[in-house]
């Protein structure tokens, strides 16, 4: 499933990084619950990967079921310009240097979608 950046994606988030394009059985259910429970506000789940797997096709039936879901991709270079995390960004020390890159990823894109 290809999914495309949309303008407002800052407005309303749940923001969670994968290693990969697999989405967890974790995350899931925090998409749904957070979808049900705030029927009248967007909630985006931004991705670092340009697809997603879709083979259960559970993610199609959420976005059918629930119209304030939305799914985008993450440009990095744009997220992080001008941000105080840009330049750890682009040393990519963090990957090197780390045990968790995934989720130092995830922290440093926390704080560029509020610094923006």
């Amino acid at each position: 499933m290809r999914v495309d950046m949309k303008t407002q994606w800052w407005r309303k988030f749940l923001c969670k990084s994968l290693p990969d394009t697999t989405t967890s059985q974790f995350t899931l259910p925090l998409l749904f619950n957070w979808a049900r429970q705030n029927p009248n506000l967007d909630v985006w789940y931004l991705l670092t990967s340009a697809t997603a797997d879709n083979t259960d096709h559970l993610l199609t039936h959420l976005l059918h079921h629930y119209p304030n879901l939305n799914l985008a991709t993450l440009d990095l270079d744009k997220i992080f310009h001008a941000t105080p995390v840009n330049k750890l960004f682009n040393s990519r020390r963090w990957t090197r240097n780390d045990t968790w890159p995934v989720e130092v990823l995830s922290d440093m894109l926390r704080v560029s979608v509020l610094w923006h």
